[in-house]
């Protein structure tokens, strides 16, 4: 007699995450593919200008990148997908141009008019916490995805996004060999103790501050830089993540990342959504209105 065995939860979603196809647009140096990888969905395209960033997702993640203007691609040229995520260029809602009115919209526009001609079955829009004043979403912080680091954005999709996983609260010390008695943002010229979380990571390295008094100008000069490795690290990305360019462009591409957790636990959920538990709202032209 011949025994049928039935498939766990995890093999079901094993076998149909591989009929899920991913394209990932302003893909940066691939925060948010490595994430998709991670979660067993494949991915079939990445899409960037930034040389630098480009040569880092080679280096990195096993599909086609196309290091190109997304205003110059159909979206008939794009392979067959089901998932479209993308972080276009935040400069219209980021904090530094909130009085400003030089920038361009035009890459918002364009991979809100692919998602529409494409209409793959899910679709992810990441941006800064800005965004939220021209369009509904949901602020999603890195903390509450097992990272050490308070790192806020606003993401919007056609599915309900996760608000945190299970893995554990960190905080700086359990992830990176501490040198000294905390970090030192530029930003906000604040210390964050080991036993909290750090700041965001952005462009301008983080030091690390070792007690002393910190002169009323050039603060931070003579602090201790915090390694590259250590900022991939509080980003969520493994230590030995391949990084290409010089060293500002390598901080500047980890800084403009998403965090790889992030994005695993979001295409965790739309594995979640293909197993029946949940459904996806229709793409409307007039929901991105005021966006564009």
């Amino acid at each position: 007699m011949q025994h049928h065995l039935m498939q766990s939860p995890t093999e079901c979603l094993s076998g149909l995450s591989k009929m899920l196809k991913v394209i990932d647009f302003f893909s940066g140096c691939g925060g948010s593919s490595l994430g998709i990888e991670q979660a067993g969905l494949q991915m079939v395209l990445a899409v960037d200008l930034w040389e630098d960033a480009c040569k880092t997702h080679e280096l990195n993640i096993d599909c086609p990148v196309w290091c190109k203007d997304i205003n110059l691609i159909e979206a008939s040229e794009l392979p067959e997908c089901d998932v479209i995520i993308g972080s276009p260029p935040c400069q219209r809602f980021s904090q530094a141009n909130y009085y400003s009115r030089d920038y361009d919209d035009s890459l918002v526009k364009r991979f809100m008019e692919i998602v529409e001609q494409v209409k793959p079955k899910y679709w992810v829009w990441e941006n800064v916490v800005g965004a939220k004043r021209a369009m509904p979403g949901v602020c999603l912080d890195a903390q509450n995805f097992g990272l050490p680091q308070r790192r806020k954005r606003h993401f919007v999709s056609n599915f309900k996004l996760p608000t945190e996983n299970s893995e554990p609260k960190r905080v700086i010390s359990d992830v990176i060999k501490p040198e000294g008695q905390g970090l030192l943002d530029g930003y906000n010229s604040k210390v964050y103790p080991l036993n909290k979380v750090s700041p965001t990571v952005r462009r301008i390295p983080l030091k690390w501050y070792d007690g002393r008094e910190m002169p009323k100008r050039f603060r931070f000069t003579g602090f201790t830089h915090v390694s590259i490795e250590d900022h991939l690290k509080l980003m969520g990305f493994p230590s030995d993540y391949k990084l290409f360019g010089t060293k500002t462009s390598k901080m500047l591409q980890i800084g403009n990342a998403v965090c790889p957790p992030v994005m695993k636990s979001i295409a965790e959920r739309i594995l979640e959504y293909e197993n029946g538990f949940g459904t996806t709202t229709t793409t409307q032209s007039s929901f991105f209105a005021e966006v564009v």
